[in-house]
């Protein structure tokens, strides 16, 4: 079947895991997608908000004024007034643009990033690394040493 081009109105993604489990699920006002033969989107979302999953499941949620996604290739990018919370609501990470890490579950985040919890409010930050759950934030020079 060959690729096929929609725009839409209200949609969902969900990206799942070899296992099946969900990796990210997003729900988009607009988009502009292209339906692969093979099964699986890609294209511009708008007005975006959704959910990230770890290991544990559920990690954070997330909004964006658009996004890019492509589940050939596991990609998903964010931007413009990204905000990441936690599931548990104490940590926000605000940033002007986010890629998810796939093979690593995490966060890249970059543009003016700010991390914001019930005691504290750090940044801005060039560029930062966070699990899924934002439990663990930094930069990338010194999260793989600390971290990892």
């Amino acid at each position: 079947m060959p690729d096929r081009p929609i725009s839409t109105g209200a949609i969902t993604i969900q990206q799942k895991k070899p296992s099946g489990a969900p990796e990210w699920e997003l729900t988009a006002q607009r988009s502009n997608v292209t339906y692969g033969g093979d099964g699986r989107l890609k294209g511009a979302l708008e007005d975006v908000a959704g959910k990230l999953y770890d290991k544990k499941g559920l990690a954070a949620t997330v909004t964006a004024e658009t996004g890019e996604a492509d589940q050939t290739r596991k990609r998903l990018d964010l931007a413009g007034h990204v905000m990441i919370k936690s599931k548990d609501g104490k940590t926000t990470l605000r940033t002007g643009r986010m890629r998810w890490l796939a093979d690593l579950e995490m966060i890249e985040a970059w543009d003016g990033v700010e991390v914001v919890t019930e005691d504290y409010r750090m940044g801005p930050f060039k560029r930062v690394w966070a699990t899924a759950d934002l439990t663990k934030i930094g930069t990338p020079d010194r999260f793989l040493r600390r971290f990892r």
